[in-house]
């Protein structure tokens, strides 16, 4: 018995690591409706019931009137999602950029605050600097959204969906 026990337990860390084989998950299914399920694994017995209830789901459905139902997208709706995309993209990029100005701001007002004497020279480099860092922080910010976005376009577009 112990050694059955240790056996569907390494069935089950196979099965939710997604490495287990029809047969292995075959073994499963008698194991959990047998109605001999160790303590321990009772707690699965409702999910392994489940997955037998739907195998035993039929329809009566026509597979190619519902497909044939499903109108593709028109290259028009595709299109204006795209805009949609790029307006967005485009808000949000004004927006960081507002927010780096607001947060450099803050900056400058912070240490010219705190400073009684200026050296404007420093107080210039270092606003250059925090703007070429978050300038930098923006464009890096940019360039990953661009590159996930012409990545998703590229998956859509060789899906076989579009043509």
């Amino acid at each position: 018995m112990n050694h059955n026990i240790n056996k569907i337990d390494s069935l089950l860390e196979a099965y939710w690591q997604a490495e287990t084989t029809l047969a292995d998950e075959a073994a499963l299914r008698e194991y959990f409706q047998s109605g001999q399920v160790a303590e321990q694994h009772k707690a699965y017995t409702g999910l392994f019931a489940h997955f037998t209830d739907q195998r035993m789901l039929t329809t009566d459905l026509d597979v190619e009137q519902v497909l044939a139902s499903i109108s593709a997208p028109t290259k028009r709706s595709l299109l204006s999602i795209f805009s949609v995309r790029k307006y967005t993209m485009g808000i949000a990029a004004a927006l960081t950029l507002m927010l780096s100005v607001v947060t450099v701001m803050n900056t400058q007002m912070e240490t010219s605050s705190n400073r009684l004497v200026l050296d404007e020279a420093a107080e210039t480099e270092e606003a250059m600097r925090v703007t070429k860092q978050a300038l930098a922080l923006l464009s890096n910010k940019i360039n990953t959204s661009s590159q996930k976005v012409n990545n998703g376009f590229a998956k859509v577009k060789s899906a076989s969906i579009i043509k």
